[in-house]
């Protein structure tokens, strides 16, 4: 139901989302391949509306912190072609944030 939620919220274009947390939801582990549909589908929908992060330094965190070298690997599943990749990382947080307009 929730990710239903945020599917609908994100139909809505005021509404960006933030790729991560996959090792909060993901019941297997790393690679967190239980997560990664999840992921791929807001990728799929929403390519120009989302953004990466890793969620350092891990706050309230119930299990082991991830490590950051897997997550970072795990870059290339979530956006496995240039053009993708350079959405996720550069362009989307570009708009988003705002970078290089004026303050």
């Amino acid at each position: 139901p929730a990710f239903r939620q945020l599917m609908r919220l994100m139909e809505d274009e005021r509404f960006w989302v933030k790729l991560s947390g996959m090792d909060r939801i993901s019941r297997a582990g790393p690679p967190y391949a239980d997560a990664q549909p999840f992921v791929r589908t807001l990728m799929a929908a929403f390519a120009d509306r989302v953004v990466w992060g890793n969620d350092w330094p891990h706050p309230n965190h119930a299990g082991p912190v991830p490590d950051e070298d897997e997550l970072v690997r795990l870059i290339a599943q979530i956006a496995p072609t240039a053009d993708a990749l350079e959405r996720l990382m550069v362009r989307n947080p570009q708009r988003l944030y705002r970078f290089g307009e004026p303050a």
